[in-house]
């Protein structure tokens, strides 16, 4: 609201200060600046100041609104105060402020009169803002300034320059304001523009109610000068608007027709955006010209039978280019000359070298908008083996000119299907989305859980060395985990170690994991039968299964660093060592009991601190830990208790040690997981930061493989998680149907909607500057 403005102007003005003595932003300040900060802070120290809530006399009153505006050297304000009188009762309140300071860049051409009309202008802005944030009825309007130059200014009649012109016809916009005259001394404004204390600006009555007599009638009023905008000439802006809206508006028609009349041109000759090749081009345009040739013999100097020799193909060439002239390029400006082909070129300064290198000397005019300039550029870009933009505009500017080459040649290699297949770069990861309810909410242990497998790692079975591979499950609200050896990968293994963990720990009611061929068949390729099998199965024993997106181990980082870890004990307590299987299974299980009392909390120093909480605890609740919530005189009194009511006790105990666990977990876990949250994912330098959309060709990632052999794919379906798309269906070429990740797919598809609207925009700002040297030199 701006009703403390004026403490504040001391700090923009050092704010402003600095930035203009400073070299950078982490520039060491000057000691003065420092100094006069100090000294603001001091007058900033501990002081209040009361504001009144009551802002008009009593409901009904008459209301109207009463801004003063002023300007200094340093800055421009405004003050906005309500008056509410009925009867022989009167109120004046501030209820809006604002001060501006002046701008460093062009202050010079700022003077007083010019800043006292901007602060009219905010004056104006701040009483219609006032009036409808009000939403009251307002029976007058009324704005005090103390310049005479600038209020001669809004009632004259005479052209002003245009600086002041534009800021005038907004104010006279304004036709219910009554401007007045104030005196500088009664004109609250000026204590905004050259700031004021806390503690002095707290006891000043003429901030905080305005002048003495504003609280009286309109004839005790002063009236040295005051006056309404004249109806009329507001009528005289508006119509002058409406002219200059009505050339922008012919402007832009004009342009529109141009290019419409570029399109029709380009109609009566082919499509060169047909063609995907300039060979191509050349050879269907030449059978062309040979067609019309046996039908009009003088039509040109092409053969009429057997193959096409160099000659024909550079009378193509001539003809397009001469045909592409004519459409894009009827007014190429003095410096041009015709060959004796009827080629427009360029007439340079190197005319001395014109028989050694004539298209150097004086090149080929071509038009950047053109399709056969795409064409001349694409062909010489692949003739340099697709090289990069500085090689192929030395080529291409070795024969031929154009405007704005180099953005030509960078949009056109911008499109070249085969470079983007090698610098294309990854769509970014999303933003990671919240943690989901299975882990911050309170659940049974396991009853969410994700499963993953590691290794394989060797043991003797039978006298044998065999490869066995570590089943993990992990409770994902408790962090609990499960491992388990298994001999393979089939389908049959997994289940059986499943229906073992489900007899330990309890039947869960969600799972969650990756794609892998674990949960399938033990060869590398998918086989969504067997995968199909299993969801069924479960779904009839009540279990909900959801498969993470394929090739994205960041999404089960739930399990993930829990398999690291385990794959860090087997590493550094085995070493090279092979164990025979049943030593091996007992060591699993040391590991798994290993990793159920990692702390998951904070681990203190002190002596006499909490112990951490462990996962173990919500397992065996009263086993490893013990809080002591009982005394040893109530140990005595168990003894003599009957066994019933001692087993009530131990219950009873055993409920408080693991509804402590489950409050530990809320009160320090759950807190600790919120400090070390995480939204961005760590990738590439270069990313495209939109998303895919359906229908896009795409370039999809794989493993061990050189990007020029990555597959090519369709999108065909969008995977989105929070209105965010995360993974996407992919139609590959022998039409199987994947699902990937956004972060292994490479967009191919240029995107030219950025340059176009960058085109309109040097257009619009073309037509506006022809627009205003017209008015101007009209004025």
């Amino acid at each position: 609201m701006g009703l403390v403005s004026p403490c504040l102007l001391p700090a923009k003005c050092l704010f402003q200060d600095s930035w203009s003595n400073a070299k950078d932003w982490d520039d060491v300040l000057p000691d003065s600046i420092a100094t006069k900060w100090k000294a603001i802070l001091t007058d900033w120290d501990q002081k209040s100041i009361d504001v009144p809530r009551k802002i008009i006399v009593e409901n009904g009153a008459r209301l109207e609104l009463h801004t003063f505006v002023d300007a200094s050297n340093l800055s421009f304000a405004a003050a906005v105060y309500l008056k509410s009188h009925i009867d022989e009762k009167s109120m004046t309140s501030l209820i809006f402020s604002k001060n501006r300071l002046k701008p460093l860049k062009g202050g010079k051409t700022l003077t007083i009169p010019r800043m006292e009309l901007l602060a009219i202008l905010i004056g104006v802005r701040a009483m219609e803002f006032a009036k409808n944030e009000l939403k009251r009825e307002i029976a007058g309007f009324h704005l005090w300034s103390d310049s005479q130059i600038a209020l001669s200014w809004i009632n004259t009649t005479e052209t002003q320059p245009i600086f002041v012109e534009r800021r005038l016809g907004e104010i006279r916009r304004h036709e219910h304001v009554l401007f007045h005259y104030v005196r500088t001394d009664q004109n609250p404004a000026d204590i905004a523009t050259r700031g004021m204390s806390p503690i002095v600006l707290r006891d000043t009555n003429l901030w905080w109610e305005g002048p003495e007599w504003l609280k009286r009638s309109s004839n005790k009023w002063p009236a040295e000068k005051e006056f309404h905008v004249n109806k009329r000439e507001i009528q005289e802006i508006d119509l002058q608007e409406q002219k200059e809206e009505e050339t922008r508006v012919y402007l832009v028609k004009e342009r529109k027709l141009k290019k419409a009349k570029e399109i029709n041109k380009n109609d009566q000759c082919m499509d060169l955006t047909r063609f995907g090749t300039w060979k191509r081009l050349i050879r269907v345009t030449a059978f062309v010209m040979r067609f019309i040739k046996k039908l009009r013999p003088n039509f040109s100097a092409i053969s009429v039978d057997g193959p096409f020799t160099a000659d024909d193909f550079k009378t193509v060439e001539t003809l397009l280019i001469k045909n592409d002239q004519r459409v894009y390029l009827e007014d190429c400006g003095e410096k041009t000359l015709i060959d004796q082909n009827g080629i427009k070129r360029l007439n340079t300064r190197l005319s001395a070298i014109g028989k050694m290198e004539p298209n150097l000397a004086q090149p080929i005019m071509l038009s950047c908008h053109s399709p056969l300039t795409a064409h001349i550029i694409r062909r010489i870009h692949e003739d340099l083996q697709h090289g990069g933009v500085d090689w192929t505009l030395t080529e291409f500017l070795r024969s031929y000119w154009c405007s704005k080459a180099r953005q030509t040649v960078r949009k056109v290699i911008g499109g070249c299907l085969k470079c983007r297949r090698i610098s294309s770069t990854p769509f970014a990861k999303p933003e990671m989305p919240p943690h989901p309810t299975d882990r911050v909410v309170r659940h049974v242990p396991f009853e969410s859980t994700g499963v993953d497998y590691f290794g394989p790692t060797v043991t003797r079975l039978s006298g044998n060395v065999v490869k066995v591979w570590i089943v993990l499950l992990t409770c994902l609200t408790t962090r609990a985990v499960y491992l388990e050896p298994t001999l393979d990968l089939s389908t049959t293994s997994f289940t059986n170690v499943f229906r073992r963990f489900i007899s330990r720990r309890g039947r869960p009611k969600r799972m969650l994991s990756d794609n892998g061929g674990q949960f399938v068949l033990a060869n590398k390729t998918m086989n969504e039968l067997k995968k199909d099998l299993i969801a069924e199965e479960l779904a009839l024993n009540g279990i909900e299964w959801k498969f993470l997106p394929s090739l994205s181990p960041w999404a089960g980082g739930l399990y993930e660093r829990l398999v690291g870890m385990a794959k860090m004990c087997f590493k550094r307590a085995l070493g090279r060592k092979i164990l025979e299987y049943d030593q091996l299974a007992t060591f699993t299980a040391e590991v798994e009991a290993s990793l159920n009392q990692r702390p998951i909390s904070h681990v203190s120093g002190e002596s006499d601190a909490p112990l951490p909480l462990r996962p173990i605890d919500f397992l065996i609740p009263h086993g490893t830990i013990s809080l002591n919530f009982d005394s040893a005189e109530e140990w005595e009194d168990e003894r003599r208790l009957l066994p019933e009511k001692k087993l009530a006790i131990i219950w009873k105990n055993t409920l408080t040690v693991l509804d402590t666990f489950w409050e530990k977990l809320s009160s320090e876990y759950l807190i600790l997981l919120r400090e070390r949250s995480k939204w961005k994912h760590k990738g590439p330098r270069l990313q495209t930061m939109s998303s895919p959309t359906v229908g896009e060709v795409v370039l999809v990632e794989e493993d061990f493989r050189p990007r020029n052999l990555w597959p090519l794919g369709k999108v065909m379906e969008l995977n989105t998680s929070g209105s965010v798309v995360r993974s996407v269906k992919i139609k590959m070429a022998n039409g199987r149907i994947v699902t990937r990740p956004v972060s292994r797919l490479y967009s191919l598809e240029v995107k030219q909607v950025e340059e176009e609207n960058e085109k309109e925009m040097e257009n619009d700002e073309r037509t506006n500057k022809n627009l205003a040297c017209e008015l101007e030199s009209k004025r």
